[in-house]
């Protein structure tokens, strides 16, 4: 049948920026007589929108590409038929900063992950054009990166006996704590110095992914037995490893290995961290 009316604008539009180049755009599709949606962008709130792509009825989602970073874009969409178009309210995002590392070209797998995290503060150089990708990491540092990348904030109140006030860490680690991200042993110690493994990266992600609300989807621990070595997982992180696999967080590593009690590069806590955050939806509001 040949539809006789417009069809009807999308709604709930919200635009994110998920790196410096790159804006996801959501909408709910209220239409039953749509040929498809385009996607309109401008630099102003109010006028000189263009179209910069056309994708079919029924889709909901859309990845805006190859942007400028630090950017503010304005969008809309509109459904559109034979007889009209119908379009969306106005929305924005700006599109994140980038920090430039001059020792990550031997890590080009982690460049988008450290250079986006680093504009957004998540994690840190060594100093202010060394990163050390090949360093490891301690656990107290990757806290305190899931801290910052999951936007925690609460009150630092408890106690873990070996994370001592004077510490740098110490507010990262007690709001970690606080959320349920990070607990102490029988003896209530955290050992925040101590370099982290990957199955407890593991662990901890999966635990900040709860924490937040954000939607993922859940693997059962099938997905671990590619693996030749997946019996050298703790029982405790071993589905939260599940969970990371399926979702495409934690990549096996060389001989169809896991290597859950190999430490962490700084370079693949960055990407643990980044891939989480693209991989899962925010919560709604």
């Amino acid at each position: 049948l040949v539809s006789t009316a417009f069809p009807a604008a999308p709604t709930d539009l919200s635009a994110v920026a998920i790196s410096a180049s790159q804006v996801r755009l959501k909408w709910t599709d209220n239409s039953d007589s749509e040929k498809g949606f385009r996607i309109l962008r401008s630099l102003y709130s109010d006028r000189y929108f263009q179209p910069v792509a056309e994708v079919a009825k029924d889709t909901t989602v859309y990845y805006d590409s190859g942007l400028n970073a630090g950017t503010r874009y304005y969008y809309k969409v509109e459904a559109y038929n034979d007889v009209g178009r119908s379009e969306s309210k106005v929305v924005n995002a700006t599109t994140n900063t980038r920090v430039y590392f001059s020792d990550i070209g031997s890590v080009p797998w982690a460049r988008d992950a450290i250079e986006n995290l680093a504009g957004l503060g998540v994690v840190k150089g060594v100093t202010g054009t060394l990163f050390m990708p090949n360093n490891t990491v301690t656990r107290a540092e990757f806290a305190a990166m899931l801290v910052r990348a999951f936007k925690f904030d609460t009150a630092p109140v408890g106690s873990l006996a070996d994370v001592r006030y004077d510490k740098w860490y110490y507010r990262e680690v007690m709001i970690a704590e606080n959320f349920g991200i990070v607990s102490g042993d029988a003896g209530n110690r955290f050992y925040p110095e101590r370099p982290i493994t990957r199955e407890e990266i593991a662990v901890m992600v999966f635990r900040a992914l709860q924490a937040s609300g954000r939607r993922f989807n859940v693997h059962d621990n099938s997905v671990l037995e590619k693996f030749i070595d997946r019996n050298n997982i703790s029982p405790d992180a071993v589905s939260s490893m599940a969970v990371l696999v399926g979702e495409g967080i934690i990549e096996g590593l060389q001989g169809n290995t896991l290597g859950p009690k190999y430490n962490a590069t700084r370079a693949q806590a960055a990407v643990f961290i980044y891939r989480a955050l693209l991989k899962s939806e925010p919560a709604d509001p």
